[in-house]
């Protein structure tokens, strides 16, 4: 498609880790309707991203201990949710977890 159509893209990601709720129907073609609490949020921080960011849950943001470049934002406000806190990093970034240290390693119970 080329260069000038890839240039004419702007995504925005939200991401928000936690439960959600799946239906699957099967009734000639299969079809999944997934919602939930952390579906919810995710929509809604999305409407906040700005092109070509991530912007992430207090929930995800927890779980990217090896990815560094994330920037607090603002709360987003919200009746149905309440406080939203958000974290945002550039998308046009590569994100690379830093592999350097090696392979982490937890302790067993008979401490080996």
């Amino acid at each position: 498609m080329g260069e000038e159509w890839a240039k004419s893209v702007s995504l925005r990601f939200g991401l928000a880790s936690g439960e959600i709720d799946v239906l699957l129907i099967t009734r000639g073609h299969t079809a999944y309707d997934i919602w939930g609490h952390t579906l919810g949020v995710a929509r809604r921080i999305v409407q906040e991203a700005d092109p070509g960011c991530v912007r992430v849950s207090e929930s995800t943001y927890a779980l990217l201990t090896d990815v560094d470049g994330f920037e607090p934002c603002p709360p987003i406000e919200t009746p149905a949710f309440g406080t939203i806190m958000t974290w945002s990093r550039s998308a046009l970034e590569r994100v690379t977890p830093d592999v350097s240290a090696g392979p982490k390693t937890r302790a067993t119970s008979d401490g080996e």
